[in-house]
Parts: C-alpha cells; sequence; structure tokens
C-alpha cells in the first residue's frame, strides 16, 4: 500500500493544452473543473470561468501613503508591446527617464531568453539591478543603442547612469520579491523575477485574471478527491501530517496525523512545500547531508492573488497584483466561527489572532463612568486590594516620597519580616496568602473545589463559639476516604493559625 502525504500548493507543473492550463493529474473533464492550480490564461470560458478581471496591475506608492499606480494593458496589442504600453503610459510611478532607463535595462532579458535567464540564478535582484548597463556594454548591438540613449538624455551623461534606477528597485521590484514568500531583493534569485516577467512579457494575457465559477475547494480540490478515489485510492482531508515516525533503522515507520490516526504503508510519500518539509523532517534525518542542502532553500511561490471574493472584488485593495504586506507580522482575526483557522495560518505563515476585547483593563462596552468598573483595573495594578502584601515595586503615578523608597526596599526586607493575622475581616480564607507562603486555594485545589464560598473571609471560616475556636469550612458534599486525609493536613495546617483576639469595631 502506497500512503501519500501532499498538500494542495500553487507550484504544480503545468500541461500546455489549447487555450488554457492545468495540472498533469487529468485534463480537464467535461464539467470544466481544473485540476490544480488554476493559470491566468486566455479561453479560460472554456473551462467555465466568467468575469474577467480587466487587464491592469496596481501598485501601492510608498511615497505617497493611499495612492495606487496603475499599468493598464491594452487587449489590441500583443505581447511584449502591450506590457511596454502599459509602462509607457504610467507617469505616477516612472518619470520618463526613468522608462528609458528602465528599458535599457530589460533588453538583456528580452533579448537573452530562458538560457539567458537561467544563467542569472547566482545574482540577487539588486546585483542584477546594478549590473545591467555594464551587460549590454558586451554585445556590440547593444553598445550602439545604449550610446543612442545617452547622446538623446544627455551628452555628458555617465554609462553606469543608464542603469536601472534604484527606485525602481526599491519601488517596483520590491514588491515583487516580497510576493515571492517575502524575500528581500537583496536575498532573492533574480531568476525568480525573470521566469515571472518573462511570462508577462511573451504571454499577452500572463498577467491576466478571472474569477472561478465556484470556491477553490470545489473547483480545484475536490476533483483531485475524485480522481483519486475513482482509481481505488482513499483520500483523508482535514488530516494533516503531525510527524513522520521512524525505525531503529531511520526508515519511515508511519505517519501520526494531527486527529491522532497513525498510517502505515508499504511504500511512502511526501509531497510538501519547502518550509513545511524542513518542520516535519525527523531529527535524525536533519543530519544527512542530502537533507542538508534544505537548509539555505527558501520555498517560492509563484506570484499568486486570491480572487474569489465573492464573484467580485470588493476595492481597489483587492486589486493589488503584488502585496507588500508581511505574513510573519500578521494576524487572521476570525469573525465568528471559522473552521480550520489554525491549519489556514499555517499555511500562510501567520498567527492567530482576535479582536480586543479589553481596553484598558475594561471590558469593551462596560460603563466607564461606574466607580465599580475600575476596581478590577485598580487592583491589577496596585496589588491584591485585600488582603495579601504589596510586593511590586514603586513606579509613576504610585506613592511618593517616603512611601515610595520604603516599597523599592521592600524586597529586602521581607526575610525579616512576618505576617499577624488581625479581625479575619479584610482577608480571604482562600484566596490570600495569609498562611503560608501561598494562597490555600493552590496548597488545597481538590478541597477549594469542594467550598460552598470561595471568597469567604477568615473571621467567617473561625468559629468563636467553640471553646478555645475551630475552622470551619463549608464544603458540598461528604468526602471520600482520601479527602479526609487531605481536610486532616488543612485542620493541622491551620492549627498554627489560631485568632487569638478580635479588635472589633
Amino acid at each position: 500500500m502506497w500512503v501519500i502525504g501532499f498538500s494542495i500548493n500553487e507550484n504544480l507543473v503545468e500541461l500546455e493544452v489549447p487555450s488554457m492550463r492545468c495540472s498533469r493529474l487529468e485534463e480537464i473533464p467535461e464539467k470544466g473543473w481544473l485540476h490544480g492550480k488554476m493559470r491566468m490564461e486566455t479561453g479560460m470560458r472554456q473551462a467555465y470561468i466568467y468575469s474577467w478581471k480587466e487587464h491592469s496591475m496596481i501598485f501601492a506608492m510608498p511615497s505617497k501613503p493611499g495612492e495606487f499606480s496603475r499599468f493598464d494593458f491594452p487587449e489590441v496589442l500583443p505581447a511584449p508591446l502591450n506590457g511596454i504600453w502599459a509602462i509607457l503610459r504610467n507617469n505616477e510611478m516612472l518619470t520618463w527617464p526613468e522608462k528609458i532607463k528602465f528599458a535599457i535595462g530589460l533588453v538583456p532579458a528580452m533579448l537573452g531568453g530562458q538560457a539567458y535567464v537561467e544563467a542569472q540564478d547566482g545574482l540577487t535582484v539588486k546585483d542584477w539591478m546594478r549590473k545591467q548597463v555594464c551587460c549590454c556594454c558586451d554585445n556590440a548591438l547593444l553598445q550602439v543603442h545604449v550610446k543612442f540613449w545617452v547622446k538623446l538624455l544627455n551628452n555628458e551623461a555617465k554609462l553606469e547612469q543608464l542603469g536601472i534606477p534604484d527606485r525602481v528597485t526599491d519601488e517596483v521590484f520590491i514588491a515583487m520579491s516580497k510576493a515571492l514568500n517575502f524575500i528581500n531583493p537583496d536575498e532573492l534569485s533574480m531568476q525568480c523575477i525573470l521566469i515571472a516577467l518573462n511570462r508577462f512579457l511573451q504571454e499577452k494575457n500572463g498577467s491576466k485574471m478571472a474569477f472561478l465559477d465556484g470556491n477553490p475547494p470545489e473547483r480545484l480540490c475536490m476533483p483531485i478527491v475524485d480522481h483519486i478515489q475513482s482509481l481505488g485510492g482513499q483520500v483523508q482531508l482535514n488530516s494533516r501530517i503531525q510527524k513522520i515516525e521512524l525505525n531503529k533503522d531511520g526508515t519511515v515507520k508511519s505517519f501520526v496525523l494531527n486527529n491522532g490516526n497513525v498510517i502505515k504503508g508499504d511504500a511512502y510519500v511526501i509531497a510538501t512545500p519547502v518550509d513545511i518539509l524542513k518542520l516535519l523532517l525527523p531529527g535524525d534525518w536533519k543530519e544527512i547531508p542530502y537533507f542538508r542542502r534544505l537548509d539555505k532553500l527558501v520555498g517560492v511561490p509563484v506570484i499568486n492573488v486570491h480572487i474569489w471574493f465573492d464573484r467580485k472584488l470588493k476595492n481597489t485593495y483587492d486589486h493589488l497584483l503584488f502585496s507588500r504586506i508581511n505574513l510573519d507580522k500578521s494576524e487572521i482575526i476570525p469573525v465568528g466561527r471559522v473552521e480550520n483557522l489554525e491549519v489556514l495560518a499555517f499555511e500562510l505563515g501567520c498567527k492567530v489572532g482576535k479582536l480586543p476585547s479589553l481596553y484598558l483593563g475594561l471590558p469593551l462596552g462596560a460603563p466607564h463612568k461606574s466607580v465599580a468598573v475600575w476596581d478590577g483595573v485598580e487592583e491589577r495594578k496596585y496589588g491584591v486590594e485585600e488582603g495579601g502584601w504589596y510586593t511590586w515595586e514603586g513606579r509613576e503615578g504610585f506613592g511618593v516620597g517616603l512611601w515610595k523608597e520604603i516599597r523599592k526596599e521592600g524586597s529586602r526586607l521581607s526575610n525579616y519580616i512576618g505576617f499577624s493575622m488581625g479581625n479575619g475581616r479584610s482577608t480571604r480564607f482562600w484566596l490570600d496568602s495569609w498562611c503560608g507562603d501561598e494562597a490555600l486555594c493552590n496548597s488545597f485545589p481538590s478541597l477549594f473545589a469542594l467550598e460552598v464560598s470561595k471568597k469567604e473571609w477568615v473571621a467567617e471560616v473561625w468559629d468563636s463559639s467553640v471553646e478555645g475556636g475551630s475552622w470551619s469550612p463549608h464544603f458540598l458534599r461528604a468526602f471520600n476516604d482520601w479527602e479526609v486525609v487531605l481536610v486532616e493536613c488543612l485542620l493541622m495546617f491551620k492549627e498554627r493559625k489560631l485568632v487569638q483576639k478580635w479588635r472589633i469595631g
């Protein structure tokens, strides 16, 4: 039996079919469901995808917070002319000199083809940008173009000034590099950017987006499940692999799922993104040279945008193709009941947050003018209000002069100070630390759970009507045999704390 652990991911190998793409799992069926990641291609209406978004790229402008810059691709022009036209018409993000420099810098990528793209794997985005003019000058044909633009722009212009401006890197390409798993331009290989850029330049609708006619789980995931089951396989949904168990010889023993099930088979295959594989990798395997290669490898998803928003993009923010949001510092905040939220947060690499329920220590919506509402805030700020010792250091807004200095030295005096019980009317029997080093609720948690009134005062538990006095806690039920022993320990413990004198008044 084969056991295959996998997660649906964007980076699926694609198969060319007329005017559309799908994964190699299966051709597009008659229903029009695509098996795998949906590509942005012409002719998608054949697969029952509709409502094309207008062909444009929208970038946030760092220099103008809240404003966006559009690159509109005309439908009448083929690639790469439509992309060049979009760049030339944009006057918000790029000036005309920057557009010309940008175009000159991209000439090697446009003429070099796939071989050139693969050769740039050793260069970061920033290094590639700074290198472009030097590369141009190695080619006789490009030298002619460079000299022409030098003369056109400025006869005294320096050659290095024709490189792609740093501002383009900082404001345009940083958005593209951040979209690739949030890797900085000085760390990301330029090959990744050029692969995406080449697709935009070579394919007329390479950057165009459309809507699915259903949600992704139904239209992308379920066809894969149906196909596997039709071949006699079994698919367990919502069953993430939590751990890979090994035999003594280092081979796979089983897959442990997050629901507690243990899956065993004759052969095991796991297909997950790189970052998830790193988390699942057993400790013994991490020292194997083959797997140690993963240490410096960062999983990079394809540039994509989630386009299913109730069949329409709601506002400009949803149009952003290259998001600049840092998911490492972001949170998913559920509204209402959301299933599998932790799984989604794990996949995206962010945290699960929640809307604030308190402000300045008060529950939202509480009557803030009420004095009683602020009691809890005051207790947390100044220590235990009733009973107990003040152990916090004096801070701003509390304690002045002599008393502030006394509280600062309180830790030094603690070993020389004892607690003397007063009349017992301001000390909680179970909750305050008045007998020993901790509260009785912590010393005897089983008995505390049976207590009728957990906030009783010491004076209410002490029965002075009996000769010599005695302790009389109130419990919910009779004790079991093993609980009687605890009660005896409690009473013996309290014999050292008899209230000898009551100060009435």
